[in-house]
């Protein structure tokens, strides 16, 4: 959010830099110039009434005649309620909430439905709503506290289609309202990640895995549908999961696999990073395909 305040503090200096500019240019016709100095004398005696309304009208027209108008010679505020100062009142203004989400969102990896929400899901839509409806309590309560706690990984199972994404969105949306920087990525962008970082020479491939190992959050979403590359992806995922389980950050992953099937394609290190006993929870969903409900 700091960014954002030092954005609108620019574009503050930049639009009062523009109507100075405006307002010099304006004088340089007399008649503009004599209007000007006259509703300058007229605001110091205090003469605001309908003899000052006038005057505004004909420095109106004058301005016309040069090409301009009453608005170039005042700043132009991105924001009406708090003309750019990012404060509305004693409260942060609701534009640099939004400009904070949209930066953080710019940043995501991948664009997220802001209407999957925690408070928009339909739970009628699964085979077992009392069940599906506890699991979104239980997760929810987790990833609002996650700070807090010592679990700080998810993993969550189950066939194509049961809802699992749609759910991780609705953590991202949530983690994002709270002006968390998360990482979104498909298992196959992931891979595809590590094997950029792996060519790339090392002023290039730091900041890859640097980013990777140090967001706040980071999302892999359908592990397992990735391609293996030897000697990059398991060694990779190693050394990175490794390196965020130590660190205490956020891991989101899903998986249409068994977790037989994740520990025969990654092997017991990076399986035992992804699925640690001490810091991860495992859901699995059993619901039929929604994809095929909604034809």
């Amino acid at each position: 959010m700091k960014n954002v305040f030092v954005e609108l503090s620019k574009s503050r200096m930049q639009a009062s830099l523009k109507a100075d500019k405006n307002l010099h240019k304006a004088r340089e016709n007399e008649t503009v110039s004599r209007i000007l100095k006259e509703l300058k004398a007229m605001e110091y005696d205090g003469n605001t009434g309908k003899e000052y309304e006038q005057k505004v009208i004909e420095l109106g027209k004058a301005l016309r005649d040069i090409g301009m108008s009453i608005a170039d010679l005042v700043p132009q505020c991105q924001c009406d309620i708090c003309h750019d100062t990012g404060m509305s009142g004693e409260n942060v203004c609701q534009c640099v909430k939004d400009r904070a989400r949209q930066s953080l969102l710019d940043n995501v990896g991948t664009k997220l439905d802001k209407t999957h929400t925690f408070v928009n899901s339909n739970f009628d839509i699964f085979d077992d709503s009392a069940d599906m409806e506890k699991k979104y309590n239980t997760i929810k309560t987790w990833i609002d506290n996650v700070e807090d706690s010592k679990i700080k990984s998810l993993l969550l199972s189950g066939k194509t289609g049961v809802g699992k994404t749609y759910l991780v969105e609705c953590m991202a949306n949530l983690l994002i309202d709270k002006g968390v920087v998360v990482r979104f990525l498909s298992a196959f962008s992931f891979s595809n990640l590590l094997l950029k970082a792996h060519t790339a020479p090392i002023d290039d491939k730091l900041p890859i895995l640097d980013d990777l190992t140090k967001v706040p959050v980071l999302i892999i979403d359908d592990l397992g549908s990735e391609p293996i590359y030897n000697n990059v992806t398991r060694e990779y995922m190693t050394a990175i999961f490794g390196e965020r389980l130590r660190s205490g950050l956020i891991n989101i992953f899903t998986t249409n696999e068994s977790m037989s099937s994740l520990l025969e394609v990654y092997g017991d290190r990076v399986f035992s990073r992804i699925v640690n006993k001490d810091t991860t929870i495992c859901v699995e969903f059993n619901n039929s395909d929604l994809r095929r409900k909604r034809k």
